[in-house]
């Protein structure tokens, strides 16, 4: 019941973010031109454009969608064959005993993660919006922090789930 309530905090937050990222486009949308820049150089410097519907199109399809997709790989888990699920002691965490809490803390960990790759895209749109307010666009070197802070996060995603399965209970 624990996981089940992790599991829908986490669907909330993924509702939230997705619900906040259309309120912050629909607010930057009228203050950006017409063409926009949609990719930078490695130095910050943009180097490709595209037109401000299809941007916003595709940067929220984008979010819509890696949100879907990571919420939804957890929600259908327990359907994969147990060949495909990579944990440490396997067959006791997939055993019949201990498979449908292993698969509701898989799935609520998977919401945690769509959530924060959303967060992690929402606040790349926002230093490609800013970007775009100047006369020659340039994304901030912000986006280097943002990146340290995504590859933490999944760092620290990964290690407490290797965390959690790496051990079991003695009398397994």
């Amino acid at each position: 019941m624990r996981w089940m309530n992790k599991s829908l905090t986490a669907f909330a937050l993924l509702i939230a973010l997705l619900v906040f990222e259309v309120a912050h486009s629909a607010y930057y949308y009228p203050k950006l031109p017409a063409r926009m820049a949609s990719h930078f150089a490695g130095d910050g410097h943009a180097n490709g454009w595209s037109g401000k519907p299809a941007f916003f199109v595709v940067h929220l399809a984008t979010l819509a969608g890696t949100a879907a997709l990571l919420s939804t790989i957890g929600w259908i888990m327990p359907w994969f064959p147990k060949s495909t699920v990579n944990l440490p002691h396997k067959e006791y965490w997939l055993s019949e005993q201990q498979a449908a809490k292993t698969y509701a803390v898989l799935s609520a960990q998977m919401m945690w993660f769509a959530a924060g790759t959303v967060a992690f895209f929402i606040g790349l749109g926002h230093l490609v919006f800013r970007a775009n307010l100047l006369p020659q666009p340039r994304l901030s070197d912000g986006v280097w922090w943002l990146l340290v802070g995504y590859l933490a996060f999944t760092t620290i995603w990964c290690a407490g789930l290797l965390v959690r399965f790496a051990r079991r209970p003695r009398d397994a």
